[in-house]
């Protein structure tokens, strides 16, 4: 026996699944998600920018050391010194070649000068005197040599003038390493640097972060539109899988009966039940009761299989056509089984409907059929549908019988508590029987019908 009680309607669990396609494809959206992003992108601004700051002001990195960088203070002394030097050799004039001039070189020749260091005499007007090597002739100067003394932004120089002489006496140093900048410039260029790349990193942020937004909010607006169509479609597909579901039923019901109000009656009946037992049993919720009502009409489906010699028998049957009659819950449960099978999906309407057909019939005390089943092993659908089916087998007017009064039929019911019928149930049938009577009034049940009832 099957005891599968859907969890949800059908119409719900595809409105859950299109809105749960969507909104995954909306991770972007989600607030983690935005910042991972958007701190990923900065991280990696931050590296290039960090990069292009070492690669432009490198000299300040690498650059004269600071004991470099104090070497105009340690030259000024030599300087000084050999500018005494050659003011106290008293040469008359640094005319290149004279007397003079001889005895300046070889003052500047014997001055001891640190490693890239150069002393020279140059005069006011910018012209080269005299500087250690120089021949006494213009003529012998090697190719390339100044005529004229030319400082350039990478030596450190000192220069002291020499009285008497127009000129001045100049020790210069070329820098080591990457010379560039002077320190202030340096500080003011990573300061600019450093402010630049903050501003790019936060202009380039708060517009990353912008984008995000609007496409994240694209996307809710898609999803919305696609979760509503989706929903709108599924609604169709339910709507119209119901409808043929309920007219095959009514088919079937056709044959054992002229109308089909013993249909529409049970349908009533068993959502009437399920919503009495909603208010004492946590199971049964909206959904479960909506399922029944449809699922009901699905109980007694098996009778298409029924020959209808027996099915349409004006009278009794006898106990060899009651055994073919019995076989009816079989066929109907073996027939939606194989629905489900050819569909491969855990229909919850289709799977209730199962448990209905093949245990409508069962008894609390376990001797129903077709499997005798008893207890709560029965599906509470089917109990519920057992009370609702017996209801109108009495109520009914019948070739064989007349139909039985509301209060006799009722009666009925409450001895079969406990015996044939779920206690629970019967207690709620007990607390609804009225709206029961006013259901089996408003559809004419007590019209003859045509034919003989299970």
């Amino acid at each position: 026996m099957l005891d599968r009680r859907p969890g949800a309607a059908d119409l719900e669990q595809v409105t859950t699944n299109a809105k749960t396609t969507p909104t995954t494809m909306a991770w972007i959206t989600s607030p983690w998600t935005r910042a991972v992003i958007i701190t990923t992108m900065l991280a990696g601004q931050a590296a290039v920018i960090g990069l292009a700051w070492v690669m432009v002001v490198r000299h300040e990195v690498f650059g004269p050391s600071a004991a470099e960088q104090a070497q105009p203070d340690e030259l000024t002394p030599l300087a000084q010194a050999a500018a005494r030097a050659v003011e106290s050799a008293a040469p008359p004039d640094l005319e290149r070649g004279s007397a003079g001039w001889s005895l300046a070189q070889q003052v500047l020749e014997t001055v001891r000068l640190p490693d890239s260091a150069r002393i020279e005499i140059v005069a006011n007007d910018g012209t080269l005197l005299c500087s250690p090597g120089m021949p006494p002739l213009p003529g012998f100067d090697p190719d390339g040599a100044p005529a004229s003394y030319q400082p350039t932004s990478r030596t450190s120089t000192v220069s002291v003038d020499l009285a008497g002489l127009d000129a001045a006496l100049v020790v210069t140093q070329r820098l080591q390493g990457d010379e560039g900048l002077r320190p202030a410039q340096a500080k003011k260029l990573t300061a600019g640097t450093v402010a630049g790349g903050a501003g790019v990193m936060l202009v380039t942020g708060i517009g990353c972060a912008g984008l995000i937004s609007v496409h994240g909010r694209r996307l809710q607006r898609q999803n919305a539109e696609l979760t509503r169509r989706l929903t709108e479609q599924n609604r169709e597909v339910v709507r119209t899988r119901n409808a043929m579901i309920y007219g095959l039923a009514k088919l079937a019901d056709y044959r054992d009966s002229d109308t089909g109000d013993h249909l529409d009656r049970i349908c009533q009946y068993a959502a009437l039940l399920a919503g009495e037992l909603a208010k004492h049993r946590d199971e049964i919720d909206p959904l479960f009761i909506e399922t029944i009502r449809l699922a009901a009409s699905m109980h007694d489906i098996g009778k298409v299989g029924i020959p209808d010699r027996v099915l349409l028998k004006p009278g009794r049957l006898d106990p060899d056509e009651m055994a073919v009659v019995r076989t009816h819950p079989r066929i109907g449960a073996d027939t939606l089984l194989g629905i489900r099978e050819r569909f491969g999906y855990e229909d919850s309407m289709l799977c209730m409907s199962i448990d209905i057909a093949l245990g409508h019939h069962e008894r609390w005390d376990g001797g129903g059929y077709p499997d005798g089943v008893a207890g709560e092993s029965i599906p509470l659908s089917a109990r519920i549908v057992a009370v609702a089916d017996v209801y109108d087998a009495l109520t009914s007017v019948r070739v064989y019988k007349p139909a039985m009064p509301h209060e006799q039929a009722t009666r009925l019911i409450r001895e079969g508590s406990g015996t044939q019928f779920d206690p629970a149930v019967v207690a709620a049938f007990v607390r609804v029987e009225h709206a029961f009577d006013r259901v089996r009034r408003a559809s004419g049940a007590a019209e003859p019908l045509r034919t003989a009832a299970a």
